[in-house]
């Protein structure tokens, strides 16, 4: 593929990279090799897909970002979301959410996404133990880094997504929110932290206000 033209404004389908790479010993996910992600990543950008979401513990950051700079692709028209602070795979041996982390990790995924700045950075799971204001102070800290353009969480309780929304907004910044949703009730191991939408539409409710 030559030079790829991509639109300004980010997508409004968002391209989640989590399968494009096998995990070292695991038999547990249904990951597309490595070696086709290219090619879907080419169809997904075709058709007008210019956001793009990874995360540290995907350990797909460096397929993405080797794809887009051997497509020569303009860094201003491709929006990449990572997160950082996952517990660990398949929260074996977990290690809790921190500033230091996050801020490590931060560090690790623009290198291996060859950018100077990712358009946003999400915290990946939630330490309840840690006060809300604290996490707020987190976020604060990021962006205040200038390698990040928005904070955002996901895989947070409605109740403490909800309190730190509100004290980043009197801050200012508008966070994004991810969650995953799933209509049927979950059975899959993998998803067991997923939202029920027939469940949970006080969480829906939240998303669209």
């Amino acid at each position: 593929m030559t030079h790829i033209k991509i639109a300004t404004k980010p997508s409004r389908i968002v391209l989640g990279t989590d399968w494009m790479i096998a995990y070292p010993n695991s038999s547990k996910w249904n990951i597309l090799p490595a070696s086709k992600a290219n090619t879907l990543l080419e169809k997904a950008v075709s058709l007008g897909i210019n956001a793009f979401d990874t995360a540290r513990v995907y350990a797909s950051e460096g397929i993405l970002g080797r794809f887009i700079r051997a497509n020569r692709i303009d860094r201003e028209k491709v929006f990449i979301i990572s997160k950082g602070g996952h517990p660990g795979l398949f929260f074996k041996n977990p290690k809790p959410i921190s500033n230091q982390r996050l801020q490590e990790q931060l560090e690790t995924s623009l290198k291996a996404l060859n950018t100077e700045y990712l358009d946003v950075f999400l915290l990946h799971y939630d330490n309840p133990s840690v006060p809300t204001d604290e996490i707020v102070r987190w976020c604060l800290n990021l962006l205040e880094t200038g390698k990040t353009r928005q904070v955002g969480y996901s895989n947070f309780s409605l109740n403490r997504l909800t309190a730190i929304t509100k004290a980043l907004e009197s801050e200012g910044h508008i966070p994004w929110v991810s969650a995953e949703f799933n209509c049927l009730p979950v059975q899959n191991e993998r998803w067991k932290g997923a939202q029920n939408i027939s469940q949970n539409f006080e969480y829906l409710q939240f998303l669209k206000e």
